[in-house]
Formats: C-alpha cells, structure tokens, sequence
C-alpha cells in the first residue's frame, strides 16, 4: 500500500532524513517533482484584481427579483370545450411566504396553444391553494386540458370603460450573504534544520528574486492558497450549531462557485464527449434569459472538459480553410519543418467572446482530481461586467474576492512566526521556529442567477 507522501509533523532532522532528502553527493537542490502543482482559482481571480475589503465578516447585497412573473398549474385541468373558461389551481412555487402572487384579475394570458384568454376571477378561500378562473378571449378557442406544471405567460390587461385600477404589485428584493472565513496553516521548523542548506531562492515572474524559502515556507505559502481556493470553489455555508471552537465561538465558512451555481445559477447536464460548438449557443440563451449582456465570458475548463472542447473546435473546422500548421525556423537545428497548433483559447459566437482557461487544478489526485471525482470534467462561465447594486448604488464585479481589513490592518492573507531560533527577536525559548499563515477571506457572487456550470452526467 502506497504511503502519503505530506503528513502533519515538524520540519526536523530525523523526519526529512527518513524521507532522504539530506545527500549532497546526490543532490544539492530541492527537484519539484510535480512542479508548482498549478495555480489556483484563488490566484486566478485575484490576478485579475477583483477583491475588495469588508469591515464585518457577513457581507450583504441586495438584487432586484424580477418585474414580472409567469404562473404555473398545480394540478390536472379536463379539456373543456371551445369557448369554456378553465379553473387553474397555482402551484406552491408562485407563492411567497405570506401566499401572495402575481396573477390579478383582468390579466391577459396566453397558453401554449396560442389561445387568448382573460383572468375573471381569484378564488382566496383556500389562501395556500388560489384558484383562476380564465375565459377564452375567443369563443372559437379551446384552452384545452392542462397538465401540472404547465408554464401560463401573463402578456397584456383588459378592462371596461368606467372600472378600478387593479390590485397593486410590487417587485421583490432579495437579499444575498457572504461570509468571510478564517483559513488557517502553520510549519514548524527546528533550529539545526534552519542552518541547512535547504534554502531556496524565490522568483516572481519577472525574474527577480522576492525572498530566501526553506521548503517549509514554500510549502505553508501554497497550502494556504490551496485551502482558500477550496473554500471558494466548493465551500458551503455552516449551519450546524456544533461547529463551534473550544471557547463558543462560531466557526464560519464562506460559499463557493459550485454551491452557489447548484442553488442561484445554471447547470448545463452533459455526458463526456457528446459537446459540441452548438452548445456555447445554449449558453448564450441562458445567459440572455437571465438578463446578461456582457460581451466578455471567462470559461474556467478542467483539462478533460477543455480537450474535449479543444478537439471539438478541431471538428468543427474541419473541411474548411482554416490552417492549423504554420512554419517554424527555429526548431531541430534550423530545419524547416511543420508543426500543428490548435491552441484555442478564444472562442467569439453570438457576441459573445469566451476566454477560456484550463483548471489543472482540478486534475491535481490530491484534490479535486482525487478518484471518483469529476472536476476535471466540468466547466464554469462567468460573466466579466459589472454590477449595480440596487441599494446603495455601488457597481462591483459579478465575482468578488472580500477580506477583511480596518484601520490600516489587513488579514486578506498574513505570514507569521514565532521563534526561538533562526536569528532576530526570540519570543520563545523552544529551539525551533514556527511559521503560521492565516487568512480571513470570503468570495462574493452578485448576480449568481447569470453563472453556468457544465456538469457532467
């Protein structure tokens, strides 16, 4: 049985020497086997600068509902004949908490027959359970019979000469939560382990160097990313009063994209290696549906679902002009030779242009690529525009990293240590250095009603 290669111990000698990682004769650098392990959905979003400090760990926003409703039948209704009215009974989902709905009296509606019909009476005696009572517009027409669940659209209103207004409506507000979550990681280092040559530079992608990191450091730096994207990827919010550290206090959690698309959003069902270009137009219409014009859509793809769309594009050119080879001077000792590029990484259909990005992340088995789960196999869209919030005004982007911050202190992500060796100012008198990395960081979804996944099936 394989044995886990990173488990909960201290940074010391006997540990890292039963893992070999002491032999100048055979290696006097630290090889990354697996690299950096892929950047983030934290780093991704926040590269992109859309964060923002919060001042209270519970962040709220308000979104208008919509401004107009359709309405839906309960239960069965019998044909009743060319020119007859229908009793339709509204189902539970067009009632608020207090049984109220949109439907009035003198609505005009249309059915999915085309026929035109006028809604003459509401039956309240039963307040859970309205009954409508819509005439046909024409005596020629027939409503015909009705299936539960069947959609009714409200298009217009009629009324006499002389008569009342009708009965007032109003648009709802719905208020959203997010939560900053505290995400916490720590190394701990013995003092002769710090005078080894286990030290490494560190780059930024300029070149230059940013600091000396034993792998401890490094380690502790991207665990703590790792657990932050974890959290905005597939965290959901605590609501079990158990959660609660030694001394009482709530423990919180912030909701990921994924949570938040299965309860606010859209989730495209689709089984592997059926997608198609023609499915982006389904995205289109979902997003037009739900009201976004954005042009721009960032496309986050696990690496089996962007090949899959990477050869579907490669498909979907086929018998055309288009070229993928092109020649390259510089390769094999200055040959000429061909070489095949279909490295799409933009797709613009309908107005809209998809950026797409590959979530190798999401391919990593220590995390969402571990066995029987299938992230590499999904895909999120995101609109990139802005929102206005419809309470205070405020425009922010669709997708938010919050953290929190007052007062000159910032928390979005702290590096600390307390020590008793290593050099400087020792605060404890333990011959050995802990290193701690804590962040306080939530991620907020305005709009979540115009976000996809593709989920496969």
């Amino acid at each position: 049985m394989a044995t886990p290669t990173a488990v909960a111990a201290t940074y010391r000698e006997q540990v890292l020497t039963g893992f070999d990682f002491y032999d100048p004769e055979v290696l006097n650098e630290l090889a990354k086997r697996y690299e950096d392990q892929d950047l983030t959905f934290f780093h991704i979003w926040r590269s992109m600068g859309m964060r923002l400090a919060a001042k209270q760990d519970e962040v709220y926003h308000y979104e208008d509902e919509r401004i107009h409703e359709v309405f839906h039948v309960k239960t069965n209704v019998g044909d009743p004949g060319a020119g007859n009215s229908v009793n339709i009974t509204l189902s539970a989902s067009d009632l608020d908490a207090g049984n109220r709905f949109y439907p009035r009296v003198g609505d005009q509606v249309l059915f999915a027959n085309d026929v035109y019909g006028r809604i003459e009476a509401i039956d309240v005696t039963a307040p859970a359970a309205p009954v409508l009572t819509v005439e046909p517009n024409l005596n020629a027409e027939n409503i015909g019979a009705l299936t539960a669940g069947d959609t009714v659209i409200i298009v217009s209103s009629s009324f006499a000469d002389g008569t009342d207004q009708p009965s007032p409506a109003l648009r709802g507000v719905v208020k959203r939560t997010s939560v900053c979550q505290i995400i916490k990681e720590a190394v701990k280092v013995n003092g002769a382990e710090l005078t080894r040559s286990t030290w490494f530079k560190k780059w930024d992608d300029g070149g230059n160097i940013i600091g000396y990191y034993t792998t401890a450091l490094d380690d502790l730096t991207y665990r703590l990313a790792l657990k932050i994207s974890g959290a905005f990827e597939v965290g959901k919010l605590t609501d079990n009063a158990a959660l609660v550290s030694a001394d009482g206090e709530e423990i919180k959690t912030t909701k990921g994209i994924f949570p938040t698309i299965t309860d606010l959003g859209n989730t495209i069902p689709y089984t592997p290696g059926t997608w198609t270009v023609t499915d982006y137009d389904e995205i289109d219409r979902i997003l037009t549906r739900e009201g976004c014009s954005a042009e721009n859509i960032w496309a986050g793809m696990g690496l089996n679902f962007y090949q899959e769309n990477e050869n579907t594009m490669v498909d979907f050119l086929k018998d055309t002009s288009v070229n993928f080879t092109h020649v390259v001077n510089t390769m094999f000792g200055g040959n000429e030779t061909l070489a095949l590029s279909v490295g799409f990484k933009s797709l613009y259909k309908s107005n809209r242009n998809y950026m797409m990005n590959v979530m190798r992340h999401w391919s990593n088995p220590k995390y969402l690529g571990a066995t029987g789960y299938d992230y590499n196999q999904r895909a999120i869209f995101i609109p990139l525009d802005k929102v206005k919030d419809s309470k205070d005004g405020s425009t922010s982007h669709r997708v938010m990293i919050r953290y929190r911050e007052l007062g000159g202190y910032n928390r979005e992500s702290e590096l600390f240590s307390i020590a008793g060796a290593g050099g400087g100012t020792y605060v404890s008198s333990i011959d050995a250095k802990n290193d701690y990395a804590r962040a306080h960081q939530g991620i907020q979804f305005r709009k979540a009603n115009g976000l996809i996944q593709i989920k496969p099936v």
